[in-house]
């Protein structure tokens, strides 16, 4: 099994797929399963915005919110570990993991799949020393 990994995608899933495409056919190897590893941004409409972790600026729609409405499939099986930088507000409604869109699963806060006898683990968000060890923020 070939297994593509990429990191901080922040939206461009169309850019990661041609990427992917260009491989197989240059190299005629067929790619099974796509690894995003972090700020994924699973935005679905510019509504997503007010829960998305990054400053005004960076606010850009990507083109995750195509394979959400079922406009474009996912061509190869993607796994995505959430970062930091996530529309929180739907990652959330799939803590425990699920289908983002058809053929893109989210493995949620922390999570597990077995693919084609693969295991594969993540568990989402960022890890930083100086916020680690502060606890619990009271509300």
């Amino acid at each position: 099994m070939r297994v593509a990994v990429q990191g901080c995608s922040h939206g461009c899933l169309s850019a990661i797929y041609d990427s992917v495409a260009q491989y197989t056919q240059k190299t005629s190897n067929q790619v099974d399963l796509l690894l995003l590893c972090g700020d994924f941004q699973a935005l679905r409409s510019e509504h997503d915005f007010a829960s998305l972790a990054v400053p005004p600026k960076y606010y850009a729609l990507g083109t995750f919110h195509q394979y959400y409405s079922g406009q474009k499939v996912a061509p190869v099986l993607t796994i995505v570990i959430g970062g930091n930088h996530e529309a929180s507000n739907y990652m959330w409604e799939l803590y425990h993991g699920g289908w983002l869109a058809p053929n893109i699963y989210y493995l949620g806060a922390a999570g597990s799949v077995l693919v084609n006898g693969l295991r594969i683990v993540g568990a989402s968000g960022i890890y930083k020393d100086h916020d680690y060890r502060k606890g619990k923020l009271d509300a």
